[in-house]
């Protein structure tokens, strides 16, 4: 009876404790913003199970870094972050003792600063189409340009801008910190959308154009962040499909706030068909 009693025991106090930490992060708001399918991708195996609270749906985020040659292979593609190597040190990564393989490098808990929608993206996509205006005044050359080079270059320029637009993730880091003590400007972060989140990050050498003596460019891989599926709640889940159609593009837009302790809720989900 006793084993029982303490049984009972602990799990109130487990349930107090989750409970309490809900109620604590939900006293203040840090930040609500409507994402939609772009930034909130069901999942390859999703289903929703009308009898439990399981559905989660996948946090989609990137980085945009600006180059001279937007062609450029870049390896970790949208989740390398470029940062000054003095930045990167006091981070607390140890860029003097160089690794060249990837895996030995050790990953850090950090705070990332998140933009949605904002300048970062925007001015990513104004970049985008004034290249597609000058692009399609260029004439062909026989000797450095065809006609269907020039074509070729268009359609992809075209398709990348659509992507932008249509289907990419507004959800850009921007920057990380070891305290969380991101300023923006003279605003403050809530004035603007801006989201703190939790996650891990580790350093990146890149060799690939690196001569005789040279140091490798540094740069920072961002593996995932602590939470990186939000849950829907079931009674708020109603309008969703009790498991995915892979033939059907899914719209909907999804309102979510974070609190103190970083952690999301859903306020409401509109299904958009």
């Amino acid at each position: 009876m006793k084993k029982f009693i303490y049984i009972v025991v602990a799990i109130l106090i487990t349930n107090g404790i989750i409970l309490g930490k809900v109620f604590y992060n939900r006293t203040t708001e840090m930040v609500t913003l409507d994402l939609t399918e772009r930034e909130l991708a069901i999942p390859y195996r999703f289903s929703l199970d009308r009898e439990s609270t399981r559905a989660k749906l996948n946090l989609k985020w990137r980085t945009i870094n600006r180059t001279d040659n937007e062609e450029i292979y870049r390896y970790w593609n949208e989740r390398q972050l470029d940062l000054p190597r003095e930045k990167v040190r006091k981070l607390g990564f140890d860029i003097d003792e160089k690794k060249k393989r990837f895996f030995d490098n050790p990953s850090k808990e950090l705070y990332w600063l998140v933009e949605f929608d904002g300048e970062k993206y925007n001015s990513h996509l104004r970049v985008l189409r004034q290249k597609l205006e000058v692009l399609e005044q260029v004439k062909p050359n026989k000797e450095t340009r065809s006609q269907q080079e020039l074509d070729n270059q268009i359609k992809r320029l075209k398709d990348k801008i659509n992507a932008e637009e249509s289907s990419k993730s507004r959800l850009i880091v921007i920057d990380v910190s070891a305290q969380n003590n991101f300023s923006i400007g003279k605003n403050n972060l809530a004035e603007g959308s801006y989201l703190v989140v939790k996650g891990l990050a580790k350093v990146y050498y890149d060799y690939s154009k690196v001569k005789d003596k040279e140091e490798p460019r540094v740069s920072l891989y961002l593996e995932r962040m602590l939470i990186s599926q939000i849950h829907l709640p079931k009674e708020k889940a109603t309008s969703f499909p009790l498991k995915r159609d892979y033939d059907k593009k899914y719209r909907y837009k999804i309102s979510v706030s974070w609190g103190r302790l970083f952690e999301p809720w859903v306020n409401n989900i509109e299904f958009l068909e």
